[in-house]
């Protein structure tokens, strides 16, 4: 696909997150270890980023491994937590294919609000109770949910100023790239598709057992201080405040993905500028969520028009 490459690169640690349920950090600060999960989404605009294409690979992939992880792509919060309580200890995956539009109605529909909480709980690898009306409780034990979400920013932005400076958005890795490689021209599938899906599948199995027998990683002393040092750099602006735990996160993946339980510097620098890169989508995101409504219409309004117009060049 013609997408940009940042969409299949924290794709790939998706479908890397959904492998290692169960591996914790040995890190200081989490005294019950640091997960592997991450939360992510692919933002763009509808049609050329070729965003959704990007997540229903991984998506696909997953699936082919295990027919239970993936979620529904939309549930209300109550069947949210049901489908989580049912694949309690195992690892699940949520691909929605318009995020924004859940975010933003977390800020303004009343039934919505519970999925706020229960994601921020989910991501820490906490287990969930939720209280029924009538009908006792659900519980939601040694969740592992990895998130691989789609937005355009218009939609994110209609959540406002509130989804960054809340506690939800900035612990999703917004990618979000400006530039767009050129489109490809229509042509036939390769005729080697098959067997590289099978080679990733192979891989990913691979890396599942590995994971399982070694559960515990542990940094090297050399990680350790470039991640130290890559923290100040990224700042404490509501945006960014998260973006550090993603750093030990991704350098963990980055170690498993080659079998290995000790994160390296080679594993650190990797992390390091893959969040940088996440950092930008975020400064690239807050012009749509700080704007105003009608600054937002009309900004679309001259998107939709540009689009056109490229898609009409060459033509008679």
């Amino acid at each position: 696909t013609d997408a940009a490459l940042e969409y299949h690169e924290v794709s790939a640690l998706i479908g890397l997150s959904t492998a290692t349920a169960g591996v914790r950090g040995r890190l200081a600060p989490f005294p019950g270890g640091l997960p592997t999960n991450l939360f992510a989404i692919l933002v763009g605009t509808t049609t050329r980023s070729r965003k959704s294409t990007a997540q229903k690979i991984m998506a696909d992939m997953v699936k082919s491994l295990n027919p239970f992880t993936p979620l529904a792509d939309r549930e209300t919060p109550e069947a949210f937590i049901q489908s989580l309580a049912a694949r309690s200890g195992f690892s699940t995956l949520w691909t929605p294919d318009e995020l924004g539009i859940s975010i933003a109605e977390i800020y303004t529909r009343d039934y919505m609000a519970t999925l706020e909480g229960l994601l921020l709980q989910l991501y820490s690898g906490s287990n969930y109770t939720y209280q029924r009306a009538s009908g006792g409780p659900i519980s939601v034990s040694n969740p592992h949910l990895s998130v691989l979400g789609a937005a355009t920013p218009e939609s994110l932005g209609r959540a406002g100023a509130t989804a960054l400076d809340s506690g939800l958005l900035p612990r999703f890795a917004i990618v979000f790239p400006t530039h767009i490689p050129p489109a490809k021209p229509v042509a036939e599938m390769p005729e080697d598709v098959e067997s590289l899906q099978v080679d990733l599948r192979t891989r990913l199995k691979e890396i599942t057992t590995y994971a399982a027998a070694n559960p515990n990683v542990s940094f090297s002393r050399e990680a350790l201080a470039r991640l130290n040092e890559q923290e100040s750099l990224l700042g404490l602006s509501s945006g960014t405040a998260r973006l550090p735990v993603m750093l030990y996160k991704v350098a963990m993946l980055s170690a498993i993905s080659d079998l290995r339980s000790k994160v390296n510097l080679e594993d650190a620098e990797a992390a390091c500028a893959t969040v940088s890169r996440w950092a930008q989508g975020v400064d690239n995101l807050r012009p749509f969520l700080y704007a105003r409504k009608t600054d937002r219409e009309f900004e679309a309004e001259v998107q939709r028009a540009y689009d056109t117009l490229q898609g009409m060049s060459g033509r008679s």
